[in-house]
């Protein structure tokens, strides 16, 4: 059974291909990355950032585009990092906020307490708090369309709240 988990890991998990990286490095460095690109982001497209959804202090997001119609459509997205990952934040992918942005889609970046400050289950019951508070908002605004995105667990949480 060891060696099929072991096969596992490293067939799902995208920091074991690296060729230059240790898993530990790329993770950082797409944490680098994406940081560094979310605060140029941050200077070029109207936004309201970390706005409170409930108590806790992960508990907040970010909107992008706010100088939009309306009407935009909006999109939502949750970030991964293993239910645990400290480094990685609601802020960590909102460098794809330009290219919405570009294309007339807001785009609401969602963060979320952490194992194991909390339970899956009570991330999950946070998240669901968090998307009524943005679908408020889009419905407020006008929106003719609404997208739910997440990354690794973000997209573990999204399927759940289906």
């Amino acid at each position: 059974m060891e060696a099929e988990q072991s096969e596992l890991d490293i067939l799902y998990s995208p920091s074991k291909w690296s060729k230059r990286l240790s898993g530990d490095e790329i993770v950082l460095k797409h944490v680098e990355v994406g940081l560094k690109n979310a605060r140029e982001v941050q200077n070029q497209v109207p936004c309201n950032l970390n706005i409170p959804y409930g108590s806790g202090t992960r508990e907040v997001y970010d909107i992008f585009g706010t100088d939009l119609p309306g009407e935009a459509p909006v999109f939502i997205h949750f970030h991964g990092g293993y239910w645990k990952e400290e480094i990685i934040t609601h802020t960590s992918h909102s460098f794809i906020a330009k290219q919405l942005y570009k294309n007339k889609i807001k785009s609401i970046f969602v963060g979320y307490e952490l194992l194991p400050k909390v339970s899956v289950e009570e991330i999950n019951n946070n998240a669901t708090k968090a998307v009524v508070k943005c679908l408020d908002y889009a419905k407020s605004q006008g929106s003719r369309a609404l997208y739910l995105s997440g990354h690794s667990v973000g997209a573990q949480i999204v399927a759940r709240l289906f």
